[in-house]
């Protein structure tokens, strides 16, 4: 809410779920798996209130998401929340790290009463964030955005870059 009284967002390009990097066979299918992980994020992300509120769980926060992956590959970590479509970029990229995507089963509206800040293990819109002086730059994003929803290139990126459209255009 601060944030949309000085500036503006664009619609958004897709819905990012609720990702998880992890290492090895390990799964954590809902936020009760969590409890008492080590898990990690990067400073600023959403899910650094979350990642807080689980109980047990050592919570770290990253500067930059290379260390996040540094920290799971090493086992340090035991779960990274990053956006999934540059958890999917650094499997292309770092093979070697041995790092694979899993979705978090979104928690359920009670969870999120007894813990607000697991709101942020649910789905959310993303977007672009322009100065408020910008309106027209904001409309003219929106505008190409709508467009690739429609002609369909928005589905044909997220599927290149190995996302689910059913899942990020929702």
């Amino acid at each position: 809410d601060a944030r949309q009284k000085v500036g503006l967002f664009t619609d958004p390009p897709y819905y990012s779920p609720p990702a998880m990097a992890v290492s090895g066979t390990a799964s954590f299918p809902d936020v009760a798996s969590l409890e008492g992980k080590n898990l990690g994020t990067v400073t600023g992300y959403v899910w650094a209130k979350s990642i807080a509120q689980v109980p047990n769980a050592s919570p770290h926060t990253f500067p930059n998401a290379e260390g996040v992956f540094q920290d799971i590959s090493s086992g340090r970590l035991d779960v990274g929340f990053l956006d999934p479509l540059l958890i999917t970029y650094q499997q292309q990229q770092r093979p070697d790290m041995k790092v694979r995507i899993e979705y978090l089963k979104p928690p359920t509206n009670e969870q999120v009463a007894a813990h607000p800040d697991y709101k942020y293990f649910q789905a959310y819109m993303t977007g672009f964030y322009l100065p408020k002086q910008s309106p027209k730059l904001a409309k003219a994003v929106s505008d190409q955005i709508d467009a690739m929803y429609k002609d369909g290139s928005l589905a044909a990126l997220i599927t290149k870059w190995g996302g689910d459209p059913k899942q990020f255009l929702v």
